[in-house]
């Protein structure tokens, strides 16, 4: 007998959420099989491949098929909200794409179900593009959730992986949070806080690659947990910037909606809207990128990218963020 609807939903989101917390659960269960003297030989071997050995270049390349892009659990995760990617131009397949998501939330839900997954049918709409979703290096040194991102076309956002992504030829694009972990503490219902004037990493990639740069706005992203924001001056606070700045993650105090009822880490049932703006298209730079001209050129792109995305924002804020306590402001 099938599930109802809303039982399904719910299932797909609790594994979803167990997944993104899955690196407590991978180390565990790696523990586990080294003190077992059955498997411990096996594990510290697939250890050894993923940290030292060829295993290391898989997050690099993106050479693995991608099968569980298109798992029903998706589809099913998706319609809990729902989410609905809205395209509103094409994009050649003839060009490469970096994609900038904003605003990264609490686990950037809209890029799981909107470029991570086919769940909202990325691949319909645009026709032609090899989508690559970019997370944390550590997540790629995690035993057994490598693979599972790995099968989504996962790769981690170092800059030299952006780079041989966007270089493999026309039709390859990758989706990165540019705000990352510190937009992640801005995260807010009913706000739009984003980190993007310090941001210029992502320009100059789409410079010696020759990507076109699109913008990409998640309406709705901050409304799925309310969030508690610890005083600059506190401890919890000072304790989640120096995890960020050492450890390139950070822990935002956040609750949602609970498994049964009440108040849990389930994301709430609010529309999602990822709206995909029209590209910006840069020639490709082949000068010293440190160099002065260089420097004014990156600035000078990043101007235009700042303006298309305030510009979409407020073509879209009246009907997507009818219920916003502010408009788009860049924090830091």
């Amino acid at each position: 007998m099938a599930l109802p609807d809303r039982v399904a939903q719910k299932l797909a989101t609790i594994v979803f959420v167990l997944t993104f917390s899955g690196g407590i659960w991978c180390w565990l269960l790696a523990a586990y099989l080294l003190f077992n003297r059955l498997t411990a030989v096996p594990t510290l071997l697939y250890l050894l491949y993923i940290w030292f050995g060829p295993g290391v270049r898989a997050s690099h390349d993106g050479s693995w098929p991608t099968p569980w892009r298109r798992l029903l659990l998706w589809k099913t995760f998706a319609d809990y909200f729902p989410a609905t990617l809205i395209k509103t131009c094409d994009l050649d397949p003839d060009r490469s794409y970096l994609m900038g998501f904003h605003p990264h939330g609490i686990l950037s839900v809209s890029a799981w179900v909107g470029f991570a997954t086919e769940a909202t049918g990325f691949s319909k709409q645009f026709p032609g593009l090899i989508m690559h979703g970019l997370t944390l290096k550590p997540n790629f040194k995690t035993p057994f959730l490598r693979e599972f991102l790995l099968l989504h076309g996962m790769a981690d956002c170092d800059r030299k992986t952006c780079v041989h992504l966007l270089s493999r030829g026309t039709g390859s694009a990758v989706l990165l949070a540019i705000g990352g972990a510190s937009e992640s503490l801005h995260s807010a219902p009913g706000t739009f806080d984003l980190v993007l004037s310090r941001r210029k990493g992502f320009v100059r990639v789409a410079m010696e690659t020759g990507a076109s740069l699109v913008p990409v706005i998640a309406f709705g992203e901050v409304d799925l947990f309310d969030t508690i924001k610890p005083p600059p001056s506190s401890r919890i606070a000072r304790l989640q910037k120096w995890v960020e700045k050492t450890w390139g993650v950070t822990f935002p105090i956040a609750h949602g909606e609970g498994i049964v009822a009440g108040s849990g880490l389930l994301p709430r049932r609010k529309p999602l809207h990822i709206v995909v703006g029209a590209p910006i298209h840069l020639d490709k730079y082949t000068g010293d990128l440190r160099s002065e001209e260089a420097v004014k050129l990156a600035d000078s792109y990043h101007a235009q990218y700042v303006a298309a995305l305030q510009a979409m924002w407020n073509k879209h804020k009246e009907e997507y963020a009818p219920h916003r306590k502010q408009d788009l402001r860049i924090v830091e």
